[in-house]
């Protein structure tokens, strides 16, 4: 004769399943979300089995800012004709979530540069 024991397992928190942040249009208010566990044992959930541990929380979602990218563009020539003033231009867009609009972001996205040369070419 044998005789079958049963093992009871324990009672787990599940880990933490967090909703997507929802979509919110840049510069706009961000809109938290929440995360979410069970208590579970095997196949078996009951939420009282886990004593006092909380099993929804809200997490932060970022808020969605418009700003300037890197200075792109190309610097003052070194070398050239020293009677020609010449000219240096960098830009910069202004993103937010793959989007581009230079009036959302304070400054210039233009900068120019008078540029002196400093080995002047001999004519």
């Amino acid at each position: 004769y044998q005789r079958r024991v049963r093992a009871t397992a324990p009672w787990e928190l599940s880990p933490w399943a967090v909703e997507p942040c929802p979509h919110v249009e840049c510069g706009m208010p961000s809109i938290d979300t929440t995360a979410t566990r069970v208590c579970t044992c095997g196949v078996h959930t009951d939420p009282t089995k886990c004593g006092d541990a909380p099993l929804k929380m809200a997490v932060h979602c970022p808020k969605r800012e418009w700003q300037w990218g890197e200075w792109a563009g190309e610097g003052c020539p070194t070398t050239g004709d020293c009677s020609r003033v010449t000219i240096a231009r960098r830009y910069r867009l202004c993103e937010c979530s793959g989007k581009i609009d230079f009036g959302k972001c304070p400054g210039d996205a233009i900068e120019t540069t008078e540029c002196k040369i400093t080995d002047c070419d001999e004519n």
